[in-house]
């Protein structure tokens, strides 16, 4: 026999959302108790189904001659002034 412990909880849930739950469980023959666990079954399972895919950048590439250079030394007010120009 498997014994399962139930976890008493208190959630909020909106009044019309409650009220739809409370209406289906009448009609359907079902606690609001089996409806919630139900509900909950299968947001856990389609978690499980759908691992989310890790984040995969593109490759890009990019042609030319390499650093400019008066860029070689790395200084980074010329970066700056080189990049933004009249806009500083």
């Amino acid at each position: 026999m498997i014994w399962v412990n139930n976890m008493k909880t208190t959630i909020d849930i909106v009044d019309p959302l409650f009220k739809e739950a409370k209406r289906l469980s009448k009609t359907s023959g079902l606690t609001f108790r089996e409806i919630v666990e139900h509900g909950l079954r299968m947001f856990i399972a389609s978690q499980k189904k759908a691992p989310r895919e890790s984040f995969k950048m593109r490759r890009l590439a990019f042609t030319g001659n390499g650093i400019r250079p008066e860029l070689d030394e790395g200084d980074w007010s010329k970066i700056i002034g080189l990049s933004y120009g009249d806009r500083l």
